[in-house]
């Protein structure tokens, strides 16, 4: 979640209407909803549940954010398309208000039941949901909010998996740790001579330069088996690099298991 949403005791800063749900009866809704919610408090930001074509052109006076879910974000071109058509269906329809995205869940998969929901904890789950994050990088004028789900539990899909008088995280857990030093940062642009879509080219990069202009990180996701070796030119605006630092996810044994993610510096 955006920095400045983070909740103070006793009041909620963003409010969502409904949850999973959607359609024509929905949109006709939000109005109502979204100006009773003010009468209250002025200052929330009102969410919507899944939007439809038409929930901006109905209800974007009373709204902040469209909120789709995005269970499939190994389909990397698919989840784009959809981010793009969102983003279009503002421009159309939102007469100049400023409309963004909460993307309020989000994960690899939301409803592989049984031994297919294993991969989310896998090693090669944490290079898929890093390619996300990524991309989310890339769309952060669009992109206010993304919450992953879930945090823990959630049928072995949450982040931390607690067992009996103990628990772990999986791979993801040590990625997001990576990207949430990353908060208040602005995303940099990275050309590349590569004319593949950013999506198919390997390794996935990103960069990002802290608000003070100190610190600039730069996200490296290789998901394919073979070592590969990229060179970068940073623009001199950006001044010298004086220290560096590397942190790598990855297994520390020799076959992939639950067990050996490590965050390394």
């Amino acid at each position: 979640m955006s920095e400045r949403y983070r909740s103070q005791p006793g009041k909620s800063p963003v409010w969502e209407v409904g949850n999973e749900v959607g359609g024509v009866e929905y949109d006709a809704s939000l109005t109502g909803f979204g100006e009773a919610m003010r009468k209250v408090d002025s200052s929330i930001k009102v969410l919507t549940s899944y939007p439809s074509p038409n929930t901006v052109r109905m209800a974007g006076p009373v709204l902040d954010f469209l909120s789709p879910h995005q269970y499939s974000v190994g389909d990397l071109n698919g989840t784009e398309n959809e981010l793009k058509q969102l983003q279009d269906e503002i421009k159309r329809d939102a007469k100049g208000r400023d409309i963004r995205l909460s993307v309020t869940e989000w994960n690899a998969t939301g409803g592989d039941w049984g031994l297919r929901r294993g991969m989310l904890h896998t090693l090669g789950n944490a290079l898929v949901c890093s390619r996300y994050q990524n991309m989310m990088h890339r769309y952060s004028d669009l992109i206010e909010i993304a919450n992953v789900s879930n945090f823990s539990h959630s049928l072995a899909g949450g982040q931390i998996q607690p067992g009996p008088g103990s628990f772990y995280e999986i791979p993801d857990y040590f990625a997001q740790m990576l990207y949430q030093r990353a908060p208040g940062s602005f995303p940099l642009g990275v050309n590349r001579n590569n004319p593949l879509p950013f999506y198919l080219r390997e390794p996935d990069l990103d960069a990002t330069l802290s608000a003070d202009g100190k610190t600039l990180r730069i996200y490296g996701v290789n998901s394919a088996p073979e070592l590969r070796k990229v060179s970068f030119a940073l623009p001199a605006k950006l001044g010298a690099v004086h220290s560096s630092e590397v942190f790598v996810v990855g297994d520390s044994n020799a076959s992939a298991g639950l067990r050996g993610n490590e965050l390394g510096g």
